[in-house]
């Protein structure tokens, strides 16, 4: 049974069964936006711990998305299928990024990265739709909104505690495609 009240290490709220996975959710996010450990095995085994934490399960689809394989799609959508009955007992934050996983497995890459900015509307701290959304533009070579994802971002993370030195990588990061 999920429910709300926690959220993630950056303070973006989560619907989870209890905090047996959270920290491996957030060992995993933070692995993703470092480019460093083992995100994949810790979004695991934030699944292992609560297979109520939506997005943890989300996580690893977009891991398997990143693969940017046939495989990899297949993968996604086994790990997406069974959430999409569960959708409304979701809460926005989740639906935002289904939706979006949805739309990079089914092709739509513009999409799913359109998806993850209305996900940041929703809520700013999210540093996963942030990071996966300027990866699809990587991707995507769309160099103007890899680096404007994390511009209009900015101003709802500016000074946080945690996380902010990801974000000013990601804005280095953006500011390169101008070269």
């Amino acid at each position: 049974m999920m429910t709300a009240g926690r959220t993630d290490r950056w303070g973006v709220p989560l619907q989870t069964g209890g905090d047996a996975g959270v920290s491996h959710f957030d060992e995993a996010v933070e692995g993703l936006l470092s480019l460093h450990g083992e995100p994949v095995a810790a979004a695991e085994a934030a699944v292992a711990a609560d297979d109520d934490l939506v997005l943890a399960q989300i996580l690893r689809a977009y891991f398997s998305l990143y693969r940017t394989s046939a495989a990899g799609v297949r993968a996604a959508e086994e790990i997406l299928a069974p959430l999409e009955g569960a959708r409304g007992t979701l809460a926005e934050r989740e639906i935002l990024h289904l939706r979006a996983a949805r739309s990079w497995a089914a092709g739509d890459w513009d999409e799913a990265a359109h998806g993850l900015e209305r996900a940041l509307l929703h809520d700013s701290q999210d540093l996963l739709a942030l990071k996966v959304a300027q990866d699809l533009y990587f991707f995507l070579g769309k160099t103007r909104d890899l680096q404007s994802v994390v511009t209009r971002s900015a101003p709802g993370l500016a000074g946080a505690e945690r996380g902010w030195g990801y974000v000013q990588g990601m804005y280095a990061f953006g500011l390169e495609g101008e070269r």
